[in-house]
């Protein structure tokens, strides 16, 4: 009885999420949908710190790993505010979110930076997150001065190949 509790609570703390991995890694047991509630909190979560971080000086919109629902874009979208939206509009800047980890009480979400923030070069921005009673906290985060395949094989080996030739675009 008191270990069933104990998953209960575990499951409560963790949004039900305590193994992700978007986009899914073939032979993995984790789940690998980008519409789960606990990747939907830890997404808006980590935009949020990014915002907070680098304000962007024009328009911005922001795009979700393959198969996200327009539920999710809206979820994410009302939780994450100052202006955000999803577009395939070119005249603004674009956050690309490319890779989610979750693992138990600790998260992971990896983003291409818009260009104009990195001097016209592709950067991965990784937002390390920790779960928290009230959601998901971002703690840090660390831009990689490398190409967005080579942080990506370091940020998330088994999800690189899937970037080796990482060209930013609206994947919508």
């Amino acid at each position: 009885m008191r270990a069933l509790c104990i998953l209960t609570i575990l499951a409560a703390v963790t949004g039900c999420s305590p193994y992700v991995n978007v986009p899914g890694q073939p032979g993995s047991v984790a789940t690998k949908s980008a519409n789960d509630m606990g990747v939907r909190d830890a997404v808006a979560d980590a935009m949020r710190m990014q915002l907070r971080l680098a304000p962007p000086a024009r328009d911005w919109a922001i795009t979700l790993p393959k198969g996200s629902s327009d539920e999710t874009y809206q979820w994410v979208l009302e939780r994450i505010g100052r202006g955000a939206r999803y577009t395939g509009q070119t005249d603004v800047d674009v956050y690309d979110v490319v890779s989610i980890q979750i693992r138990g009480l600790n998260g992971q979400v990896d983003l291409v930076l818009p260009l104009n923030q990195t001097g016209d070069i592709a950067r991965v921005r990784s937002i390390y997150l920790e779960r928290k009673l009230n959601g998901w906290d971002a703690t840090y985060g660390k831009t990689w001065q490398i190409s967005v395949p080579e942080a990506m094989e370091l940020a998330n080996p088994s999800a690189a190949p899937r970037y080796a030739d990482y060209v930013p675009v609206d994947r919508r």
